[in-house]
């Protein structure tokens, strides 16, 4: 019965999201929400807050199960019996969620779009081969492109480009890397429904 307003993620580093600790509707979200009791060894990744800034209990966990696995649970109910609205996709949860499942699984074969909405996929060409490529699906104009995977799964210095002539050329592209991820910047904007292709290995 206790009043929820938003949650807060508890990320210090301003470099993740662009500001510390950043805040999102729970309002809006579901009808009622879960309360957790976190236990010992449980990761607090945000809190529940009040509308007077009162922390009401964690938004979402992160904690190993009795087999070894990696889970992350959130607060919002996904029942027949909850509402669900569309402000749980916030740009903030996305990149919180982005994040977690790269870092759960670090030999998966996995990537993400961060920044600019994107239809992503994944192929494994060959053993040493990928293929990655990234797709404008709405109406607005992507600056870059901004692809974030676990780290140390491509060499960057093989990386390709196809261009509009249908040949591979090398990319040109930053590359920032943290304990476990790598943050593949591509300074080439994207056209409404059109995409990037890149080749590594």
């Amino acid at each position: 019965d206790t009043i929820f307003a938003y949650e807060s993620i508890t990320e210090e580093d301003p470099s993740v999201f662009g500001l510390t600790n950043p805040r999102m509707t729970a309002q809006l979200c579901a009808s009622r929400l879960l309360r957790f009791k976190p236990d010992r060894g449980a990761e607090i990744c945000s809190w529940i807050c009040s509308p007077i800034h009162e922390r009401l209990s964690p938004g979402s966990v992160r904690f190993r199960n009795q087999a070894g696995g990696q889970v992350v649970s959130l607060a919002y109910p996904f029942d027949s019996q909850s509402d669900f609205f569309m402000s749980f996709f916030n740009i903030f949860r996305r990149i919180m969620l982005q994040r977690a499942v790269l870092e759960i699984g670090p030999q998966a074969n996995l990537a993400v779009a961060e920044e600019h909405p994107m239809h992503l996929y994944r192929m494994q060409a060959s053993p040493q081969g990928v293929l990655l490529a990234a797709f404008n699906v709405v109406a607005d104009r992507a600056k870059r492109v901004v692809l974030r995977l676990p780290k140390g799964q491509i060499d960057f210095r093989s990386l390709l480009l196809l261009e509009k002539d249908g040949k591979w050329r090398p990319a040109e592209v930053q590359v920032n890397a943290n304990e476990k991820t790598e943050k593949i910047i591509v300074n080439r904007p994207i056209e409404p429904l059109e995409g990037l292709f890149l080749r590594a290995g």
